[in-house]
């Protein structure tokens, strides 16, 4: 199977499908592909949920903010809230839909995430074969850049602090070993 555009072979006994297991059972969310470059409205929903409202719900990455847009044409757009994404899969109602003829939905990242987080993105390749880590922020947070080969023993890359926007860390990679990268807040 084909996993982030870098077609990793997850087949059942292989180490990607070994070190995937491992990530997950420590609580590390993987994205899929569809998850990382747009939030998507479910099939199942909209759909009216009785006193409650209208369940819209969506599928984005956890700890990402997202802005949920109503219109009544199609063609003027208004953010009805903004909400964190709480995991794979993240419910919003909307109690005031009764008030409206027709109502459409979207969902889109939220340009500025509501809780000033600090995300790291999938590496990105260069031509030469070695790799840079996007790292997104808002806020001024100091944050220390780790590598494992292991994931138990981690050593400090570099210390940088976030402003508005993305940084590109360069990976240093020894080819004999996997490398794994994580964010981490002193």
């Amino acid at each position: 199977m084909d996993i982030y555009g870098n077609n990793l072979d997850l087949s059942p006994g292989t180490t990607n499908a070994t070190v995937v297991a491992t990530l997950q059972n420590r609580d590390v969310y993987i994205p899929t592909m569809e998850q990382v470059a747009q939030p998507f409205i479910v099939s199942s929903s909209p759909r009216v949920t009785g006193p409650a409202g209208l369940l819209i719900r969506f599928s984005g990455v956890p700890g990402r903010g997202y802005n949920l847009q109503v219109s009544s044409n199609l063609v003027t757009w208004s953010n009805l809230t903004t909400i964190v994404c709480t995991s794979k899969t993240t419910d919003i109602y909307d109690a005031n839909f009764a008030q409206f003829q027709q109502r459409y939905y979207r969902i889109q990242a939220a340009p500025t995430p509501p809780n000033q987080l600090v995300t790291l993105g999938l590496p990105l390749r260069n031509t030469n074969g070695s790799f840079n880590l996007p790292i997104s922020g808002s806020s001024n947070k100091t944050f220390v850049v780790q590598t494992s080969t292991d994931l138990t023993n981690w050593n400090p890359v570099c210390t940088n602090i976030t402003t508005n926007g993305t940084l590109f860390i360069p990976c240093i990679t020894n080819a004999s070993n996997r490398q794994f990268y994580r964010l981490w807040f002193p």
